[in-house]
């Protein structure tokens, strides 16, 4: 059973009939860019493909659920967060020259191209990188612009590794800053607030003494 925003019974579904039994629901809910994109493909309790990039907030859940007779049961389930959300926040201004902004999380991996992970223990099938790149034009001599990647793991918690780039209107990288042992965990959002695009410079000031001369006269 599908369902998209919009739809009059989102997030409810109406009653359907089983026989007598013990089933497992499994449950996927995701954020994509459009509600024309393809659904989830649930083939198991322990594997679900989401059709399209780049990944948003994804929440899965699967239940054991006993039909025991001829009666209507109410089944809620509770979806959890099963992905990770890192955030660069750019505490200086962007420079007029930088043209598009690229945030890469797992950095030194390979590029996630399947969706897949395992609905069951929440992980992603697989150790990727994930990406995504901005048009940074209009926010050119603003401070305090995000730029946030949602990403799937493979376990949580687990020290990652993240690269940020700007990129000029041909393409040349004008400037990068690699970030070591990030933490990351399930749920939640890791906020990195830094100067990208300026140096911290402390300068040490010394001050000449002054020489003392002793004259005797007569």
């Amino acid at each position: 059973v599908a369902q998209r925003q919009g739809d009059s019974d989102f997030g409810d579904f109406s009653s359907f009939r089983l026989p007598m039994g013990t089933y497992q629901f499994v449950a996927v809910a995701h954020m994509t860019a459009s509600t024309d994109k393809g659904n989830v493909q649930i083939s198991s309790p322990t594997l679900a493909i989401i059709p399209d990039a780049p990944l948003g907030n994804t929440f899965a859940c699967v239940q054991q659920v006993t039909v025991a007779g001829y009666q209507t049961q109410d089944v809620t389930l509770d979806l959890k967060l099963c992905v990770t959300d890192l955030m660069i926040k750019a505490m200086d201004v962007i420079p007029s020259d930088v043209k598009n902004v690229e945030l890469v999380v797992n950095s030194g991996q390979q590029e996630a191209t399947t969706l897949a992970f395992n609905p069951t223990t929440g992980l992603f099938n697989g150790n990727h990188s994930f990406s995504r790149t901005w048009d940074a034009s209009t926010a050119a001599g603003k401070a305090g612009v995000s730029f946030s990647v949602i990403a799937f793991l493979e376990a949580y918690p687990k020290v990652v590794s993240a690269v940020i780039r700007a990129y000029d209107a041909e393409g040349e990288n004008l400037y990068e800053r690699t970030f070591d042992n990030l933490t990351l965990k399930r749920a939640t959002k890791l906020v990195v607030s830094t100067n990208l695009f300026t140096g911290s410079i402390a300068p040490s000031l010394s001050f000449e003494e002054w020489s003392v001369e002793n004259v005797t006269k007569p």
